[in-house]
């Protein structure tokens, strides 16, 4: 099975946003359809999607995970992101949603 994360692909026209919960909603329905067929299930996940996989799927039995590139720390992705654009801890805290540039 594969999909795209909202945002992504062949979901880029969605309304539906591409964040932690979003993703991790999604990734879970996903398992779950999965589960239906097999009990025995492998991952590989991309960039964001290897970062949402695993918080989504840190309790679940899974024989193989492969991740393209492994996304470690989020946090530094994130802060970094907002130094390059200019954004204050103060102000994402305020506004909770920055538009695009």
């Amino acid at each position: 099975m594969s999909f795209d994360l909202p945002e992504h692909g062949s979901r880029k026209e969605e309304t539906r946003m591409c964040n932690a919960r979003n993703c991790i909603e999604d990734l879970s329905r996903i398992m779950a359809l999965a589960r239906t067929v097999s009990e025995d299930s492998s991952l590989f996940g991309c960039s964001l999607g290897a970062y949402f996989s695993m918080m989504a799927y840190k309790n679940e039995p899974i024989r193989q995970a492969l991740f393209l590139p492994p996304v470690v720390d989020m946090q530094r992705i994130i802060e970094n992101m907002m130094l390059w654009f200019d954004v204050s801890k103060e102000r994402l805290k305020q506004e909770k949603r920055l538009p695009r540039q």
